[in-house]
């Protein structure tokens, strides 16, 4: 299992940024957010094409809309959701 998730965050290309934490603290496009106390909700916007507006963070990618729903049923905290809980 450990492996199929490498492969998503390498994928993903979380895993690869340079101060990334191993990807756990990327933004969607690159940018780093600090601390896991939250998913850090932040809108990120590109233009490919068109803008394209994204919440996506961390090492899976994770949407900030999901996350709401993980913090309600799964109590959402740093302990369970940390790198080292991996």
């Amino acid at each position: 299992m450990l492996r199929f998730l490498d492969l998503i965050a390498f994928s993903e290309g979380t895993s690869t940024v340079k101060g990334g934490d191993d990807g756990y603290s990327v933004l969607y496009g690159g940018g780093l957010f600090q601390g896991y106390a939250d998913q850090p909700r932040c809108r990120v916007t590109f233009l490919i094409g068109k803008p394209v507006t994204s919440t996506a963070a961390g090492r899976y990618r994770l949407l900030e809309s999901y996350a709401r729903g993980y913090a309600i049923l799964n109590q959402f905290s740093p302990l369970r959701y940390s790198p080292r809980r991996r």
